[in-house]
């Protein structure tokens, strides 16, 4: 019932996104064409595509269509194109989100230069390229409009709007939330001055603010706003980048759309210079959203060495905590690392689950953060049957997101999802060829990944802990067996001694 209500949730939002997306993209229409400067709804069915998994697709673009409908019959066109403009759209957003999904090993981020290329090659050009055609034709077939006219405006048109709109609806939805949350008070107003700084420059170049524009030369809106834009992008990031890049086309649009500035006495039907402006903006667009995603390059390795090396440092603690304790001792050690590793890799629960109770010990060592304390009760096979079974298995169970948990593990999810569960990445201790125990790490305020790096380092600390708990359990054997035989010797009615193979005497009972 939950899910159904989640989803249910989530599809009126696509549908009022859709909505307020299809009345914006009407105001910047030139009229008579049926094109708009930018058309954000395409972009925000690709976008929606590129955050949900594969099978919910249809739903969401299903959950559209009313919107669809109510925005444009209202413009007094035929049902028949109306719809025949649906399946276009919808064509765009489900090229894109395919293309992007097939080549990006990370449909919904912008970090490395591999995902950046693949987005702009597949969402930015091919999909709009494609859609374009159906599109052209069923407006020249029910309009009458130049085919070609037509195909090139909405090619430009969706060109510039999933390059400047589509970055900045996957980052806000997917990374957004989280940076608020975590932003300081200070990067948060650095945010915001550069943000307005770049609107009021941009809207000063395009004679938004005096009535009349600062230079007419198309290129002078580079000049100026340019290096705002680079420190966006430097300070900032793949986020900074697209809110950046939105910022400037947004004014820019709007401005070429009403006649102002540099577009004033334009014939109503548009001209060239707003096509070079679109082509700018795009020229502008495709290089910055490279830099920003080799910029997250380089800030991501210096990140992982630097964690790297914390890492290393403190596995070699844990190595020198675990060298000498024995029976009670070890229980104390894997208290204190629990906390240790949470520390270390920024998690906000840790938690290492045994398989049994043995001489008294527990069966868990759990350290949450403030505010995270809902930790799990234990890796039950009952609440979790496909995480255990994979664990098991000596298998290694990680996800950054629920939803990219496979339909089998659907009863996991539930459970992940009543303790809490953002993210977790969970590895087997192994001690021999059997599984003693689990080791996790989970996330409860915000996704996150899991680098191949911390994987290998968790597995190292498994392998620590597993050879702790066989020395505690031999131990435990060999005092349960010592006290066994004592208590078979005081047992017995006859006088019995104990001699070594030279003849001393080792034990006696009491007779």
């Amino acid at each position: 019932m939950r899910a159904v209500r989640r989803h249910a949730v989530l599809a009126v939002v696509v549908a009022c996104a859709y909505y307020a997306g299809a009345n914006f993209g009407f105001m910047l229409r030139l009229p008579p064409t049926t094109p708009s400067l930018s058309w954000p709804p395409n972009t925000i069915l690709t976008a929606v595509l590129l955050l949900s998994p594969p099978r919910y697709w249809a739903f969401f673009l299903l959950a559209a269509l009313p919107a669809h409908l109510i925005a444009e019959m209202g413009l007094g066109w035929p049902v028949a194109l109306v719809l025949a403009l649906f399946v276009s759209n919808c064509s765009q957003a489900l090229i894109a989100a395919v293309g992007v999904r097939l080549f990006s090993d990370a449909p919904a981020r912008f970090d490395t230069l591999r995902r950046v290329t693949v987005f702009i090659l597949a969402a930015g050009l091919v999909a709009p390229f494609l859609s374009s055609f159906p599109d052209a034709a069923a407006v020249t077939l029910f309009h009458g409009e130049a085919f070609w006219t037509v195909w090139s405006r909405r090619f430009f048109s969706n060109v510039l709007t999933e390059l400047v709109l589509g970055p900045a609806i996957v980052i806000a939805v997917s990374a957004g939330l989280g940076w608020l949350r975590h932003a300081s008070r200070a990067r948060k107003a650095e945010a915001a001055a550069v943000t307005l700084t770049l609107a009021l420059a941009t809207a000063w170049v395009f004679g938004l603010l005096s009535g009349a524009p600062v230079l007419i030369e198309g290129e002078s809106v580079v000049v100026i706003v340019l290096p705002m834009i680079f420190l966006a992008t430097a300070r900032f990031g793949t986020g900074g980048a697209a809110m950046a890049l939105l910022t400037t086309s947004l004014i820019a649009i709007w401005a070429s759309a009403h006649a102002r500035g540099p577009f004033a006495g334009l014939p109503v039907h548009g001209g060239e210079l707003v096509r070079e402006l679109q082509i700018l903006l795009i020229a502008l667009a495709i290089p910055i959203l490279c830099l920003a995603a080799v910029i997250a390059e380089r800030r991501a390795a210096e990140h992982a060495l630097a964690e790297q090396l914390r890492l290393e440092t403190m596995l070699a603690r844990l190595s020198a905590a675990f060298v000498h304790p024995s029976g009670g001792e070890v229980n104390v050690a894997l208290a204190s690392a629990m906390r240790q590793i949470a520390e270390t890799v920024a998690v906000d629960r840790v938690g290492l689950w045994r398989e049994a109770r043995l001489d008294g010990r527990p069966d868990r060592y759990v350290w949450s953060t403030p505010g995270a304390e809902r930790g799990l009760e234990g890796l039950t096979e009952e609440q979790f049957p496909w995480t255990s079974a994979r664990l098991r298995r000596g298998e290694v169970v990680s996800f950054s997101r629920l939803d990219a948990l496979p339909a089998a593990a659907a009863h996991d999810v539930a459970s992940y999802r009543r303790y809490g569960v953002r993210s977790a990445l969970v590895v087997p201790v192994v001690a021999g060829t059997r599984v003693r125990a689990a080791l996790s790490l989970v996330t409860a305020g915000r996704e996150r990944t899991w680098p191949d790096g911390v994987v290998q380092w968790l597995h190292l600390v498994a392998e620590i802990f597993a050879s702790a708990i066989a020395r505690q359990e031999a131990e435990a054997a060999l005092r349960a067996s010592e006290q066994s035989k004592s208590a078979i010797l005081a047992s017995l009615s006859s006088a019995v001694a104990v001699l070594d193979r030279d003849g001393r005497i080792m034990d006696v009972n009491a007779q």
